[in-house]
């Protein structure tokens, strides 16, 4: 049966901090991993395509709306193979192998209704970029990721996945600015942000296929948060969407992910599509 054949579709839209996150494994919904890996020798093959609108902000204050809107798109592709019965290998990467993300899930508990399972993944820049080794972008330092996986069975057709996620950077990365002086006589001013800090990530999805075999509705949430030089940034999403199994080998998500409050965030609704073959 597909539904325990491992997908993922990852909406990695809703702010930049996920954007280093773990998205080379599988999952059986749309943002979150399950814990069952690809059957032995399987691979997965997947591209997926999202789009954003960002318009207003979230700052100390309160919401600020904004006549500018931000639209952003990107193209990723997944692949993933089972390694063994208990392991599974993945790696996601840009359209312009800019950036690439290589990880791994291992499932530890295999119980009738709740399993546990680890995952960990690196980031790592691949090309496309000029940059100083003393004083790197953060689009030029790797990440590391670690995690963990709970997923429970409800009843047959219908189960929830929890994941939590840490997402840091091996090096601090630095961005300095220079604004001039209104006054001849006084110097510009210099100031220097560090662009690298700690994000944490927790999502749960529930998805159920009581419409029909092999169309399932997910439904979530999620929250992530990080510090970065005393400046706090969180925000609060939600998760939605459909997938259809076709032929016991194809698998089409179309999802959407929505910020409802944020902490220094924009508003953000990201919209994504992916198409997922298996290979045995």
């Amino acid at each position: 049966m597909l539904s325990r054949i491992c997908f993922c579709f990852i909406i990695c839209l809703i702010s930049d901090v996920c954007m280093a996150q773990i998205s080379g494994i599988a999952g059986t919904k749309l943002v979150t991993f399950n814990t069952v890996p690809l059957p032995n020798k399987t691979t997965e093959f997947e591209p997926t395509y999202n789009v954003s609108r960002s318009s207003g902000f979230w700052n100390d204050s309160g919401f600020m709306g904004e006549d500018t809107i931000a639209i952003a798109s990107n193209l990723s592709w997944r692949i993933t193979y089972g390694l063994s019965d208990k392991v599974e290998l993945g790696m996601n990467y840009q359209s312009d192998v800019a950036f690439g993300n290589f990880d791994f899930k291992a499932q530890v508990k295999d119980g009738d209704l709740f399993k546990l399972g680890v995952m960990a993944g690196l980031g790592v820049p691949l090309g496309n970029r000029t940059y100083a080794h003393s004083n790197p972008s953060i689009d030029d330092v790797s990440n590391f990721s670690v995690g963990l996986i709970a997923s429970y069975d409800i009843d047959t057709i219908t189960s929830i996945d929890v994941n939590i996620q840490m997402t840091d950077y091996f090096r601090d990365a630095f961005e300095t600015r220079i604004i001039p002086s209104p006054f001849p006589s006084m110097p510009d001013q210099i100031i220097t942000t560090r662009q690298t800090g700690t994000t944490y990530n927790i999502a749960a999805e529930v998805g159920s296929y009581f419409l029909a075999d092999g169309v399932q509705l997910v439904g979530g949430g999620g929250y992530y948060t990080t510090e970065i030089d005393g400046l706090w940034e969180a925000g609060l999403y939600g998760i939605g969407g459909i997938i259809f199994e076709l032929y016991d080998r194809y698998v089409l998500n179309f999802g959407a992910t929505y910020i409802v409050y944020g902490i220094n965030q924009p508003r953000t609704l990201g919209l994504g599509f992916s198409f997922t073959t298996i290979w045995e």
